[in-house]
């Protein structure tokens, strides 16, 4: 077990019935000692905002190649129509 050093240091911040529920459901889920331990820890995880950025990034590369297959469908879509209309 690693050394652990002393906290002397405290945080304090309400949050509502329903956000208490949730970060004790998320702790018990996750298997933390104290709600504490798992607050902390998920606050203090290493590169907690590059691994959101690269998340966010994933999405928007998702988002962009399901735009471009909606884009393609209108552009099918509209040679239809003007075929159509054409005859």
């Amino acid at each position: 077990m690693g050394v652990r050093k002393r906290r002397d240091r405290l945080v304090v911040f309400r949050l509502t019935q329903e956000e208490y529920r949730r970060l004790q459901r998320e702790s018990s889920r996750n298997g933390a000692r104290s709600l504490s331990d798992y607050t902390r820890a998920r606050l203090l995880q290493p590169d907690r905002e590059a691994a959101m950025s690269k998340r966010i990034e994933e999405r928007l590369a998702r988002f962009d190649e399901r735009l471009d297959e909606v884009h393609a469908v209108l552009r099918h879509v509209a040679r239809l129509v003007k075929k159509i209309s054409e005859t």
